[in-house]
């Protein structure tokens, strides 16, 4: 989206740092928790919160992966959820491993999502939308839907996968633009469109970011990232804090 991935100057940047790591791994090697963490790895995620906002970070090898990973393991089978008829595969494969149940309300229309709240009995219940649709290409009401999640005590999921590095304060997210970003349960936010790498963050609690790294298969049993993959995610966020033109350039071409 933003021209990262061809970025002579972050491979620069890249290059540069990657030197520091000459006499280590360059592969993970292995899962986080068995010999695949790294001081680089706790160092990027303390900047991925910083830049979203949010207490904790947890990196993900990919969004499918985040997605999956998050969804299946902290929502459960006695749970209610409320989803954008059109969400991502990922968000669809991670509900069905949950066993929540599921009830889709009509793209984009609120109306509609009001009154399956109303509709529905539940104890405990999540609303998952993305921020920005990657096949329509329109945007969530983000206000909106963190309006009636507060009204009906419904937990907010937001995929932010294709507004990463394009919205927001450094392009952290329309959940920024919108000012949601500390009513939302969890955020996803991947590397793989505007950022130019590879990889997700799940953003949130520090309590959610435990619990992930205690249950999450998909984070437990999964190698790490290696350590370009982390020095490339650093250095286009780092780039992105210093430099407006991209973001600026976009938003005045989406306008059109």
């Amino acid at each position: 989206y933003l021209g990262l991935s061809r970025s002579a100057f972050i491979k620069q940047q890249v290059e540069i740092d990657y030197k520091n790591y000459q006499f280590q791994k360059s592969g993970a090697t292995g899962s986080r928790l068995l010999n695949g963490n790294s001081e680089l790895y706790e160092e990027v995620e303390a900047l991925l919160a910083k830049t979203h906002h949010a207490e904790a970070a947890l990196l993900f090898n990919s969004g499918f992966d985040a997605n999956v990973g998050l969804i299946s393991t902290v929502i459960r089978a006695s749970d209610v959820i409320f989803y954008d008829e059109l969400v991502h595969a990922s968000i669809h494969q991670g509900m069905k491993l949950s066993g929540a149940k599921l009830i889709a309300f009509q793209h984009n229309n609120y109306e509609d999502l009001k009154e399956k709240l109303q509709n529905n009995s539940f104890e405990i219940a999540f609303i998952i939308t993305e921020s920005i649709f990657s096949m329509e290409g329109d945007k969530a009401d983000l206000k909106k839907l963190a309006e009636l999640a507060s009204n009906y005590k419904a937990e907010l999921i937001i995929d932010e996968a294709h507004a990463t590095g394009l919205f927001g304060s450094n392009g952290s997210g329309l959940c920024n633009d919108a000012e949601i970003e500390s009513t939302c349960f969890v955020r996803i936010y991947t590397f793989g469109k505007a950022i130019g790498s590879h990889g997700a963050v799940v953003v949130g609690s520090q309590k959610l970011k435990e619990y992930l790294i205690n249950f999450s298969k998909n984070f437990i049993y999964s190698t790490a990232l290696e350590t370009h993959n982390l020095l490339c995610v650093k250095h286009a966020y780092l780039y992105l804090q210093n430099n407006v033109n991209q973001l600026i350039k976009i938003n005045k071409l989406n306008k059109y």
